[in-house]
C-alpha cells in the first residue's frame, strides 16, 4: 500500500524458529545423581532488599 511518500511498506515477515530442528532427543535418566536442573531464582524482600538463589534439584528424585 503505497504512503504519501511515494514509498511501498510491507508487512514484516513473522520469525520462524528453528531451533526445532537441531534438538536431540533426551536419553532416559540412568539413575540418581546422573542429571541435574539448575535454575537461577532472583526475588525481593519485605525491606526492597534484592537476593537471589541457584536452585539444584535431581531429576531422578
Amino acid at each position: 500500500m503505497p504512503c504519501k511518500d511515494r514509498l511501498s511498506s510491507r508487512p514484516k515477515a513473522p520469525k520462524r524458529k528453528r531451533a526445532w530442528r537441531f534438538r536431540q532427543c533426551r536419553g532416559e535418566v540412568g539413575g540418581t545423581n546422573k542429571v541435574w536442573a539448575m535454575d537461577l531464582m532472583a526475588d525481593q524482600l519485605f525491606a526492597g532488599r534484592p537476593f537471589r538463589i541457584l536452585t539444584m534439584a535431581d531429576c531422578q528424585t
